[in-house]
């Protein structure tokens, strides 16, 4: 939102988290931008400003809940779309006809997540990278659990010369 704002963009922010939004808030004053800040879940806070020419999502979307180990910004409920399920009819209705939509997303939700965002939406993949599955990032449970989704076909994860890893995607 901030990069947007600097670029001269009407800019709309919206988290369930109010600290969240204190943290934009002062991270937008230190850049020397304004925001429309708004607390709410998803994308009710801004239904009433759409259509957008461009949105930007950073969903959870990892499988599991805080009881689990993930922070809740992650936790993306059992296969890891599901809100993202929820945003999907949101995020189509306030879109223009041919406008943009970015979002960061891990191999780690179901296939069918980005099946079912390309309803809708041409996907295009933006930029990717690896990340390990090292001691430091993930407990020895969450990659167990990990490791077994992708034996079962509901994520993906794959192995090279350095060890496992995670394919972090921007499209």
């Amino acid at each position: 939102a901030i990069q947007a704002a600097r670029l001269g963009a009407q800019t709309f922010a919206t988290d369930v988290c109010p600290d969240s939004l204190v943290l934009a808030r002062a991270n937008a004053t230190r850049n020397g931008v304004s925001l429309d800040l708004r607390e709410g879940h998803l994308c009710e806070p801004v239904r009433d400003e759409a259509p957008f020419d461009l949105i930007v999502a950073n969903l959870p979307h990892k499988p599991g809940d805080a009881s689990e180990g993930l922070p809740l910004g992650q936790a993306g409920g059992p296969e890891g779309d599901r809100l993202w399920e929820e945003a999907h009819a949101d995020l189509l209705r306030m879109s223009r006809p041919r406008g943009r939509f970015h979002f960061f997303l891990h191999s780690l939700p179901h296939p069918r997540l980005l099946r079912r965002v390309a309803e809708g939406f041409d996907l295009e993949l933006r930029s990717l990278k690896r990340r390990r599955l090292g001691a430091d990032e993930y407990g020895p449970e969450l990659r167990e659990r990990f490791r077994r989704r992708a034996e079962e076909g509901r994520s993906f994860l794959a192995e090279d010369d350095e060890g496992e890893f995670l394919v972090a995607a921007s499209w």
